[in-house]
């Protein structure tokens, strides 16, 4: 039974991350157009450049860079895509958080320009190293934003407003707080938020909370929800804090 329940998550994880990436479709094309296009043009001024009788090396040198330069570019979204939309095993390491918000903001820039919201960070984590599954943790994240983002979706454009906070908390933890600007979570939804197959959204799974819940737990840390004070909602999650590294 326990090898059944424990398939059954990697299921409904693994749908979780394909409906992640199928939200952000149109944002990632448009990432991977640009680099790709960026490519085309270089490489065509490139064949103009090699057709003149004394070919300018440094002009040449400079087109080379700005290629490799965009296919990194494409190839690092390519990656994250890949991780996301394949079957994972869990696969635990030491992770410098910093970096791994910079991968999730990397995804969601473009996501955020595009629906008109104001994105901020507020990280004060330094070299702060826990121990976790890069993917797991990039789905836990990559699910809180994106509900943010649908909370303000309905506000006035200059409301919309996501916070990401993140801080070491304690001596042994670090937690990430994800607050939005939106209506706020009604008294009665409380109790069912991080419930399999609850959702307010038309056509939704209703299993990113609950999974997001499961990977955060599964990592020794807890995740919860509550309101602002004033407008909106915040959800939050902590994990071990394993050590620093290198200079803050």
């Amino acid at each position: 039974m326990d090898a059944e329940l424990h398939n059954l998550h990697d299921q409904l994880a693994h749908a979780d991350r394909v409906s992640l990436m199928g939200q952000l479709a149109s944002t990632l094309a448009h990432e991977l157009s640009q680099p790709l296009g960026s490519i085309l043009r270089n490489s065509e001024a490139a064949d103009l450049f090699l057709r003149r009788d004394v070919p300018d090396v440094d002009e040449l040198q400079e087109i080379l860079f700005d290629i490799r330069k965009d296919s990194q570019r494409a190839g690092d979204v390519i990656q994250q895509m890949r991780a996301m939309l394949k079957h994972h095993e869990f696969h635990p390491q030491e992770l410098l958080m910093t970096e791994l918000m910079d991968d999730v903001t990397a995804l969601l820039g473009a996501e955020a320009s595009a629906r008109r919201v104001q994105l901020e960070f507020d990280v004060n984590l330094g070299r702060a190293v826990t121990f976790g599954d890069p993917v797991q943790l990039q789905q836990v994240l990559l699910n809180l934003l994106l509900n943010a983002m649908d909370s303000v979706g309905e506000l006035p454009v200059e409301n919309r407003k996501v916070t990401v906070r993140a801080q070491r908390h304690a001596k042994s933890e670090l937690e990430v707080t994800v607050i939005d600007s939106g209506p706020g979570i009604a008294p009665e939804r409380f109790d069912s938020l991080f419930k399999p197959f609850f959702t307010t959204k038309p056509g939704g799974l209703g299993i990113g909370l609950s999974i997001s819940r499961t990977i955060v737990e599964a990592h020794g840390g807890r995740i919860w929800a509550e309101n602002n004070t004033g407008t909106g909602a915040k959800f939050q999650f902590s994990l071990p804090l394993v050590r620093e590294t290198g200079p803050a």
